[in-house]
Order: C-alpha cells, then structure tokens, then sequence
C-alpha cells in the first residue's frame, strides 16, 4: 500500500541537540551520528525523552559495532566508529525509518485493526492530560487536541514505548508498563555526544550485558520481517539488548494530514503491545536492590530522594553484593580496571525516572532528573568499595540527625499539645504526626543537605587512606549536616515559643537535642 506522506528519521531534522556553542539545534539521526563530536548532547525539557532518544542511538550503535569486548570499545573510543559501515545500514533499512511510510515499513508502529476508536495524540505525552492521563504540567482539553509535527510526533512516539504506564482495558490483555516505568534509569553523559555514546556503548556479546535467546535472533523492532507480536499476558523475556532497547510495549498508529502544506498529526491509535516478564530483572540501565532472595528495581518516591541510594548505585565492587549497579559503571569499572580507559575529568551519572503513585497503578505523580558527579576514582576496584562505604556512613549518619530532629519534634508537640496524658489515643496521636508535618522539617532538612552531599560526593575521591577519609567524613558531618538540624531547630524555637506553655515544653525537650552531637563523641 502507498503513501503520500513521508518523514524519514534518518534525514529530517527532529533529534533536539545542544551544540558545542549552546544553542539548541534539530538534527537528523544520521547527522547525530556522523558529527557527533561537535554536538553537545541531547536536550528536551521533558527527560524522559531525552534518555529515550539516547536509548535509540545507542541501539543503532550496537547493532554495528558490538563492542563484543574491551578491546573493541578501546578500538572504538580512539578512532570512532566507521561512518561508511553506519550509511551502508542506513541505505538498507532506510525505508524503516519513515514515520509515515508504507504500512508495512513504519517506523515504530504496528496497526491495531481492531481499534476502532481515535485517541488525541497527547495521549503519548505524559506531561499533558488527555483521557486517563495525569497532567504533570499542562492541561489540554480532548475537544480540542493539539497537533504536532512530525519530529515531536517521533519524539513522543519513542517515549510512550518505552515510558506508557499500565491500567486500562485493551488487547489482547490489559494495558502493562512499558520498561523504563518502574525504577530509575541512568545514562553517563560527557563533554559531547560522540563520548556519551561510547561511554554507553557497554559490551554487548551472547552473555552481556544479560544472556540472550539461543534459539531467537536479538535484532531491534525495524529489522523484523514478521511484525506480530507475543501476545500471551504473562509476557516474554527479551531475545536481547537489542530487542529490549526498541520494545514494542504498545501498538500505535500515527494518522497524518496535511494543514496548509505542512504534516501534522492530531490522532492516533493505541492498543496493548508486548509485555515483559514480571520476574526478569536484568535491566542494564537500572539499579536492583536484593530483598527476602529476590531483586527489585530501585524505585522513585515523592518521600525519599535519589540520591539518598546513591551507595546502591555506585558499589560496582565486593563479594555477595546485594546491590546489582548499573551495568555501564559496571562496564567503566572494567575498563578502568583493563587500562583501557584514564579520565580525569568528572562526568555526571545522569538518573531519570517516573514517580508512580503506589496507591493507584496508572497514576504518574511526576517525573524525574537528577545527576551524580562520576570520577575514575570512586569507579576503581580497589577503592569503590572503601569509598561507598565511607558514602554510606555519611547518609547513615544524616539519616540519624534527620530521625533525631524528627523525634524532638514530636515529642516537643507532646508536651504542648497533651501535657498531661501519658497515652495517646490514635486521634491524638494522628493530630501530632499531623501538627509534626506541617513544618516540613524532613523536606527542608533533605532538600538543605543535597547540595552539601554532592560537595562531599565530589570531594571524596580526593582523600587518600583510611585515616585520612575518616577525619574526612567526620568533618563532613559536623560542619555540613549537624548545623543544618541545628539551624532549622532554632528557627523552630523562634516561630514556637509565643506562650509559657510552649516554653515549658521546649526546656522539657531542649536537653534531647544534645543528642546530635553525642554522636560523634569520642
């Protein structure tokens, strides 16, 4: 069947890149690849597709190069890639990557015959509400969708494949996440393009970075002869990297017009596409934390910041880990180890994610980017171990001052509210956790301490010995996190104390602050 329209990937201009001068530029996959040392990266103020067009790059990447192992990646990050290999793949499966090509063709979009039903191409768009979207930061009626052009069509199109999340009814089974919606997914980004996608470029071979199919070849979705997919609900384990860098979790189909001359898309429709498995855990982008056997993903939670796990993301090394890291620090730590690999300079483990509402499946709260400044250092066998351990003993202690400032609180509003009762009802003891809340002391301890943890985070490396990463983390503390809970409980005394009542109850409770610096007596 023919077309009349037409958007090839490979050529248009749709990828939204930063240049080396910092000013935001679109590129066709094709330039991306061929000029990749004099662009900067890719930018989108939503990071959930930014981390997704990473993710397609470096799919075409490994498609081609491997790298098997690191002697090729070494081969790689000093000469490049061939160029003249990359525009031979693309004059072969160039007809794939057009948006709005022959049916069969289609890039990324399989047609749902038995949808009937058009849905508002915002619907691919989780940052706007359409139907049973949560709006995360705008608000657009299904009366009247927008339209958008081709490039932002392709943008969001790659996104929802791999960041739709589950609830709904469809076929040939409910709607199910796609792979990148529970836990956080990372991406270590450099100086330039060219050097974050070979950074990225992990060994990809028959054992890494997670064993592939035997009796299935690991191919990305466009090179599929047979586009049919597995329908069983309890759903299938990936062939391979490649298969799960360009998972196919939902059927949609891009419906086009032309307005004025130009292409533009308003509709679409969507059905349920492939499944993972439940029980596989082999995700190389993300973080799995082992509890009662079993590893699971390292989640985002409204309560709790990111890098407040950072020692669960960056413990590359030691014995019976509980932790499973993600695997590109894994494959660094490797190259580091090989003498493949000296940098000096600080990149940024870049951490992306959606925040899912635990009480409803479907429900998005928001979304998530954060980074971690990386150096070889913290990335080398012989010292990962010592220095995430001395990274865990800060957040340990910050979690201790945190509980401590927490409990005088609560015990403070005691005293005030219910001097004379020595049990509380849990009406009582619901109206304290409530009044404790209210002055938002957890949020403003974390959020203070952040910026003092990145200082310390970049800071560590630099410390040499025992004895000296000791005094190190001891000063850390005493100069960074205990002022912090200091300086919020003084201003708690100031907005408290306007009755003889609440002073009675702040000097019953003064003497527990003490406690903050006895931790770190003798």
């Amino acid at each position: 069947m023919s077309t009349k329209y037409s958007f090839n990937l490979l050529d248009k201009p749709w990828l939204p890149c930063i240049d080396l001068n910092g000013q935001y530029k679109q590129y066709s996959i094709s330039y991306c690849l061929f000029n990749s040392q004099k662009i900067k990266g890719i930018t989108c103020r939503n990071p959930l597709i930014e981390i997704s067009l990473y993710r397609l790059l470096l799919a075409i990447l490994h498609r081609n190069f491997g790298p098997k192992d690191a002697d090729v990646w070494e081969d790689l990050y000093k000469n490049g890639w061939d160029n003249d290999v990359l525009k031979a793949y693309f004059k072969r499966w160039h007809d794939k990557f057009d948006l709005f090509g022959q049916d069969e063709d289609r890039f990324y979009q399989i047609l749902p015959s038995e949808v009937k039903k058009d849905t508002p191409l915002s619907k691919l768009d989780n940052s706007i509400s359409t139907g049973n979207n949560t709006a995360l930061f705008d608000h657009h009626w299904d009366k009247h969708p927008e339209s958008y052009k081709p490039g932002k069509c392709a943008q969001l199109l790659i996104t929802f494949q791999n960041y739709a999340v589950s609830g709904g009814r469809s076929t040939p089974f409910y709607y199910s996440h796609a792979p990148l919606v529970a836990g956080i997914s990372t991406i270590m980004k450099c100086e330039n393009l060219f050097k974050t996608l070979i950074f990225n470029l992990i060994a990809y071979n028959e054992n890494s970075p997670f064993k592939k199919n035997p009796s299935s070849e690991d191919i990305p979705f466009w090179e599929r002869n047979e586009r049919k997919l597995f329908e069983e609900k309890a759903g299938r384990y990936p062939n391979g990297y490649l298969d799960y860098l360009t998972w196919h979790s939902r059927r949609v189909w891009l419906q086009p017009y032309e307005d004025e001359g130009n292409l533009r898309v308003k509709y679409c429709k969507i059905a349920q596409g492939e499944k993972i498995r439940g029980d596989w855990h082999e995700a190389p982008e993300k973080t799995y934390m082992q509890k009662d056997g079993e590893y699971n993903a390292l989640s985002l939670s409204i309560h709790r910041q990111v890098w407040r796990d950072t020692e669960s993301i960056l413990r590359v090394s030691g014995e019976k880990l509980s932790t499973k890291p993600p695997k590109v620090l894994e494959w660094i730590s490797k190259l580091v180890f090989l003498k493949k690999l000296t940098f000096s300079s600080k990149y940024n483990l870049e951490i992306y994610g959606l925040c899912q509402d635990p009480t409803k499946v479907a429900k998005t709260l928001t979304w998530h980017h954060s980074h971690l400044p990386i150096s070889q250092e913290i990335l080398q066998h012989k010292r990962n171990k010592i220095l995430v351990n001395i990274l865990k003993d800060f957040i340990a202690k910050s979690e201790e001052i945190h509980k401590i400032g927490n409990k005088f609180l609560y015990r403070y509003l005691k005293d005030y509210l219910y001097p004379k009762s020595d049990s509380l009802s849990s009406q009582q003891r619901d109206n304290l956790l409530s009044q404790r809340n209210s002055f938002q002391y957890s949020e403003k301890f974390w959020s203070q301490l952040e910026n003092r943890f990145y200082e310390f985070l970049v800071e560590l490396p630099e410390k040499k010995g025992l004895a000296e990463l000791s005094v190190f983390l001891r000063t850390s503390i005493e100069e960074n996190v205990l002022p912090i809970a200091e300086s919020l409980m003084n201003h708690l005394e100031s907005d408290l104390l306007y009755d003889s009542r609440s002073l009675r109850a702040w000097i019953s409770q003064k003497g527990f602050l003490y406690k903050l610096r006895k931790l770190f007596e003798n």
